[in-house]
């Protein structure tokens, strides 16, 4: 009887510790952000890089127009514990509904798809589409229905991106988007010739070719969705439900979005006052 019991005593101290890091996972995860922030836990903060939303610096501290801007914003309420987690793009929404980031904070686009698997916030940047155009291609090139019409043509996105599903929806075939997992492998496939044009948001094309990554590519402003208007706008991401944390971020961000500290700011990573959301986008 001893040994058998020495035989399971094994077994279920495994269990037992399975146990126990199972419930400290999901208490973890339960709960909305600022109770758990009270109980002496970080703020997780999910991005992806994609410039000038979101970079590292000389010393690899997360920074960018939106990094700089959520600081200001946890700052003025009190919230200086911040825990930053790097993801791919297309990963962040589920990180965020399975309770391993708290917020988003990528230069997201306030879509009306996107709510129904996050909250956003009041906007923090107004945004338009674009498209990187190698040199030399035809006039068709220059917007997504052209791209459609052309069977010759191959264009490039970020994965999870909204301009995958304008492509779509302006008829874009599947076999001629090639999906990339971060801007810069995209400038870079753009600058080889591995595709013809490039979709991303305007601001973001810009620092792609200051930088010397698609070079010599023509830039145009494009809406991102045919349907749609040209200018769409950025926004924080929290999980649907963690009501105080978003009503925490928007009476901040009330305060601070398209005041002078934060057009300093914008100026510091080269975003004009253009881009300053001057109202909430109606839903």
């Amino acid at each position: 009887m001893m040994r058998k019991l020495e035989n399971l005593a094994a077994p279920l101290a495994i269990l037992l510790v399975s146990i126990l890091l199972a419930i400290d996972i999901a208490s973890w995860s339960a709960g909305e952000t600022l109770d758990r922030y009270a109980r002496g836990q970080p703020v997780r903060v999910g991005y992806a890089l994609e410039s000038p939303f979101t970079g590292l610096d000389a010393g690899r501290v997360v920074t960018g127009t939106e990094p700089e801007l959520l600081r200001l914003a946890l700052e003025s309420a009190g919230i200086d514990h911040i825990e930053w987690v790097h993801a791919d793009f297309a990963s962040l929404l589920n990180e965020l509904r399975t309770g391993r980031i708290d917020i988003i904070c990528a230069g997201m686009l306030d879509t009306k798809e996107r709510r129904q698997l996050a909250a956003f916030s009041l906007p923090t940047l107004r945004v338009s589409g674009g498209l990187a155009i190698r040199p030399g291609l035809e006039v068709g090139a220059r917007s997504l229905h052209g791209i459609a019409a052309d069977p010759a043509l191959r264009l490039g996105v970020v994965a999870g991106s909204v301009e995958h599903d304008s492509a779509l929806r302006a008829g874009v075939p599947e076999h001629r988007i090639m999906i990339f997992p971060d801007v810069t492998s995209a400038g870079s496939a753009l600058n080889r010739g591995e595709i013809d044009t490039l979709a991303l948001s305007y601001l973001t094309l810009e620092r792609l070719q200051r930088a010397g990554t698609i070079q010599e590519a023509e830039l145009v402003a494009v809406p991102r969705d045919p349907e749609g208007g040209l200018e769409t706008y950025t926004a924080f991401a929290v999980r649907l439900g963690d009501d105080e944390l978003l009503a925490t971020l928007n009476r901040s961000l009330e305060a601070i979005v398209g005041t002078g500290q934060h057009r300093e700011l914008l100026k510091r990573f080269g975003v004009p006052d253009h881009n300053v959301p001057e109202e909430r986008p109606s839903r």
